[in-house]
């Protein structure tokens, strides 16, 4: 079952040429976000737990790339620390 939990609303104040203009922005908590999406029953096989080290051959070497966020240098130090 999805929860869809409802978006917050924050007032960002940002000082600009002697005045203060306040821009309304809209956020939800990223947990309950990646919960909702664990107990979607069509989303949840699509969720990447591990971290990936992509490469391609470019005709002489094979060459990393980052592709999406868990192919990244960040997700692969966390994961090989544990």
């Amino acid at each position: 079952m999805i929860h869809l939990y409802q978006f917050d609303e924050h007032a960002i104040t940002v000082p600009f040429q002697d005045k203060e203009f306040q821009y309304p922005v809209y956020s939800r908590p990223i947990w309950d976000w990646a919960m909702d999406i664990l107990h979607d029953q069509q989303m949840a096989p699509y969720f990447v737990w591990d971290a990936e080290w992509l490469y391609k051959f470019d005709g002489t070497k094979f060459v990393r790339f980052v592709h999406e966020p868990w192919t990244a240098n960040s997700f692969w130090d966390v994961q090989v620390r544990v």
